[in-house]
């Protein structure tokens, strides 16, 4: 057997390997946020829900912790919420309602109240491989969305 023929083929074979795992490795752990909205629930005159939809697209079934933080445009926390869920293969969907106190105050510059329900809000989507504390890193770049 030809010894140059025998190494071209080693070489082929342990490239095609090599690229195969690298490409597979990349593609099932890349889940990605695809979109953030925010809508508003039902209200009474002192509370009001706010719901933000989500999805989640991810390659394989996947164990995943979601973290979903709204904030106020002065930096107020409004709500956290933190679960830990399978993703899908595909997409996962995620809806989850925040009870938010609907204040309002006059606004002498525009002369009629502006209530706490007509803030806007800005909502971060983050998705982590398990809790913080058992050692869990984010999977996903975090996604930013916002009302207006």
């Amino acid at each position: 057997m030809n010894p140059y023929l025998f190494m071209a083929t080693i070489f082929v074979c342990l490239f095609a390997v090599t690229g195969m795992y690298s490409s597979s490795a990349e593609s099932t752990t890349a889940p990605y946020v695809s979109f953030v909205d925010i809508t508003e629930g039902s209200s009474n005159s002192q509370f009001y829900i706010m719901i933000v939809e989500t999805a989640i697209q991810s390659p394989v079934q996947q164990e995943a912790v979601v973290a979903i933080y709204v904030q106020d445009p002065d930096m107020t926390p409004v709500g956290v919420m933190l679960f830990k869920t399978t993703l899908l293969a595909g997409s996962t969907p995620i809806e989850f309602g925040f009870t938010i106190p609907n204040e309002c105050a006059y606004n002498t510059m525009v002369h009629h109240p502006i209530c706490s329900k007509d803030i806007p809000r800005t909502v971060y989507v983050n998705v982590f491989s398990d809790y913080i504390e058992n050692g869990g890193v984010p999977i996903t770049p975090e996604f930013v969305g916002e009302n207006a």
